[in-house]
């Protein structure tokens, strides 16, 4: 709606958008905002219970219910389903089941208590929560060699954080 009648000079958009729009808009990225991790980048985890030891690899996730952010959330769902996507696992076909909430908290308590077997959530919610001992990294991704470490635990790729954008 602010793009197609534009009522503010400055929106946020997420990185994803950003990148679509710039081609039918007349947008200008300013800046990437800082998340509430203090990075300005984010990507997404895919975890189980430390428990299910018979889920260890994404080929195992096939048939089981998950927990996610929104559907159209990047960090929350987009980048763990584009993993998935990769190793030929359509979440939504592959999965029995897949719960959204728009609370991490809520896709956290799903797994922990069994409800979900896997669960999808934007990096450092983990930590955030203190649950880092408690769950098993599915896909796990580390930047050995990268001069400045992503501080998270992390499942997919890392994409700039949202951006806040000028409107012409």
């Amino acid at each position: 709606e602010a793009l197609l009648h534009p009522q503010a000079d400055f929106i946020f958009l997420s990185s994803t958008l950003v990148a679509c729009f710039q081609a039918s808009f007349d947008i200008t990225p300013l800046v990437t905002a800082l998340s509430v991790n203090d990075t300005d980048k984010t990507g997404g985890v895919i975890f189980v219970k430390e428990d299910r030891k018979d889920l260890r690899l994404l080929k195992d996730l096939n048939g089981t219910v998950a927990s996610s952010m929104p559907y159209e959330t990047v960090d929350g769902y987009m980048l763990a389903a584009e993993v998935l996507r990769h190793y030929d696992i359509e979440p939504m076909v592959d999965f029995a089941q897949i719960r959204f909430h728009h609370d991490p908290a809520k896709v956290l308590s799903d797994v922990m208590q069994g409800i979900s077997d896997v669960g999808f959530l934007p990096s450092g919610e983990l930590e955030a929560h203190g649950v880092v001992g408690e769950v098993y990294i599915i896909h796990p991704v580390e930047e050995p060699d990268a001069p400045d470490p992503f501080p998270y635990k992390l499942s997919t790729q890392l994409v700039p954080g949202p951006m806040l954008v000028a409107m012409a």
